[in-house]
């Protein structure tokens, strides 16, 4: 790497820590997002405890959702990541800070194994750093911030990475770091871990559709396989235990709902708001956009669109005519595979045009009849990763081709600085906001020192949902999630939650409860789950029914040992 070049390298790395600023100055007590990431501040603090008491008995056990097996594997493990965090957590106990740390960390690794894949692909340093800086930005990343597994992508970068080392080198070590990394990114998220393996199942697709080589083709895919299975199987084994245990399935409408819609691809993102798309061109053309719940796919880019048509169509003037070429080898074979499979996979099962069903079936439908793993995703419009990890291999090709073009040294500095303006400009955002809130209460703190610490105790977290007058989507994502944080800093076990899977029988106990939590129906139900306390979320109710609530449960026996203007928690007479 020459010296400027290693100069917009660190200053690219300036740039992700700039995105990230006020975090850096308000590391221990604010968060960009008090939604999602609380969620992951739970499964991490929960896989943390299990590490240092070496409880791997309970691993796949949580704080919340008592006394429900296995919720931890209602939705991500990341293990991985927990792992990495371990040694952290022995210095820095605040889990707000913990969580920065780990976001900060990771957006500076995406970045450098973005670099390291780009560059072995398309052998060009400056092709490499733009492809990267675009990856670590791209419409994909900024889009799903708020789902930190979706954004931990790095070990599925360095994965296809030992894939283009086995075939450079004709080593097998090669393809088993390809399983292994694979392997770590299933143990983080279900959803790249799979995404990981259909890479390299398209990889070796395009090795046999090109080399008609059966043998070796084989042979690295069982190599690879047996690589992932060997460091998978602590994730695998969790998932299948939670399968076994509730046969969970979803409706059809679930993967409808959660899917992108097509014209989605020509929209971007509200989170998007680079000194391009803030432009008032750019806003008004977005408000034709009527896709609003769910999951969405985004638009690539403007010049990812035109590096993409430059580089695959190549163009050729003649006396008669113009003659278009269509460029195929492996490597562009493989990302056509890419960009195919994450735009028809994140269409879903049955297709949706600007916020309206259409009803047409789409061949994700049919993987979910025939494949019964294609069912264990949720959200399908998050393989759009496949169509941005395709755009931008694509880049970094289609800029290298452009630079080596060029013979005077000086024209290629100028063109890989004029393309590195343009996608600062197109993709750099706005610093994200950090918020700081107060999730820790007095209430907290009493249970944690007078109630919890002698026995684990299981407590009903009540309403389950929120409901006060000013109830909406988000304040009951908050009001749920804020819960699991708590739950991570004392030892009582919690009858609430929030997760992307809810069992049958979970379902029936909040219906029953949070119908009528005083019929003596519900009374039973509290005596045959073992509740030792009721804590009464007097905020999350509507202001009408509290009295009449405190009044009917003090006639049933329930004795309030705790009451601030907020709650009162009750021991279960």
């Amino acid at each position: 790497m020459k010296k400027n070049q290693l100069v917009v390298f660190i200053l690219s790395l300036a740039l992700i820590l700039f995105f990230w600023k006020n975090t850096l100055l308000n590391f221990d007590n604010s968060l960009y997002d008090w939604n999602d990431s609380l969620y992951t501040i739970w499964i991490i603090e929960n896989n943390l405890g299990h590490f240092k008491n070496l409880n791997l008995q309970s691993l796949y056990d949580t704080s919340a959702m008592y006394s429900f097996k296995y919720s931890l594997s209602f939705a991500e493990h990341l293990f991985f990541p927990s792992l990495l965090l371990l040694p952290i957590s022995y210095v820095v106990d605040n889990p707000i800070a913990l969580l920065n740390f780990w976001l900060i960390i990771n957006h500076l690794l995406v970045y450098v194994s973005s670099y390291v894949l780009i560059k072995s692909l398309a052998k060009n340093t400056w092709a490499a750093l733009i492809a990267a800086f675009y990856f670590s930005f791209s419409p994909y990343f900024i889009s799903q911030l708020g789902h930190i597994h979706m954004i931990t992508s790095w070990p599925l970068m360095l994965s296809l990475h030992a894939l283009l080392q086995m075939d450079a080198t004709q080593k097998t070590r090669h393809a088993v770091f390809a399983g292994m990394l694979a392997g770590l990114q299933f143990t983080t998220t279900m959803y790249l871990g799979i995404m990981n393996l259909v890479v390299i199942g398209l990889y070796l697709i395009a090795d046999l559709t090109l080399t008609k080589n059966w043998q070796k083709v084989l042979q690295r895919l069982a190599i690879i396989l047996s690589a992932f299975l060997i460091i998978a199987a602590i994730s695998i084994y969790g998932y299948l235990a939670a399968q076994k245990t509730y046969s969970g399935n979803r409706e059809l409408s679930e993967y409808i709902l959660y899917s992108a819609h097509l014209t989605d691809y020509l929209f971007t993102d509200k989170s998007q708001n680079s000194l391009l798309y803030q432009h008032a061109l750019v806003k008004k053309w977005n408000n034709y956009n009527h896709h609003v719940i769910g999951e969405r796919a985004v638009f690539i880019g403007f010049l990812p669109s035109l590096l993409l048509i430059y580089f695959f169509l190549k163009i050729k003037p003649t006396k008669q005519n113009i003659k278009i070429f269509l460029t195929f080898n492996k490597k562009t074979f493989f990302i056509i595979l890419l960009l195919i499979t994450g735009f028809i996979f994140s269409l879903g099962p049955r297709l949706n045009v600007n916020g309206a069903y259409v009803h047409l079936p789409l061949p994700y439908l049919f993987l979910l009849k025939y494949l019964p793993l294609s069912s264990a995703l949720r959200a399908l419009g998050r393989w759009y990763f496949l169509v941005c990890l395709g755009t931008t291999l694509t880049l970094g090709l289609a800029i290298a081709r452009l630079l080596n073009q060029l013979q005077d040294r000086v024209q290629r500095l100028l063109i890989a600085i004029l393309l590195i303006i343009i996608t600062v400009v197109e993709f750099f955002p706005q610093p994200l906001p950090a918020v700081a809130k107060t999730w820790w209460h007095p209430a907290d703190q009493y249970l944690k020192t007078q109630l919890c610490s002698e026995k684990k105790a299981a407590i009903l977290e009540y309403p389950f949902v929120y409901r006060s007058q000013d109830a909406n989507l988000i304040k009951d994502l908050q009001y749920k999630t804020n819960i699991l944080l708590t739950s991570t800093q004392h030892d009582c076990q919690v009858l609430s939650g929030f997760s992307g899977y809810e069992p049958l029988r979970y379902q029936q106990i909040k219906k029953q409860l949070d119908d009528d939590l005083t019929s003596r129906d519900a009374f039973t139900l509290i005596k045959e789950l073992n509740l030792s306390y009721l804590k009464l979320n007097k905020f999350a109710l509507f202001s009408e029914e509290i009295q009449p609530l405190m009044q009917t449960l003090k006639q049933l026996g329930f004795q309030s040992i705790y009451e601030d203007h907020q709650v009162v928690i009750y021991q279960v007479p």
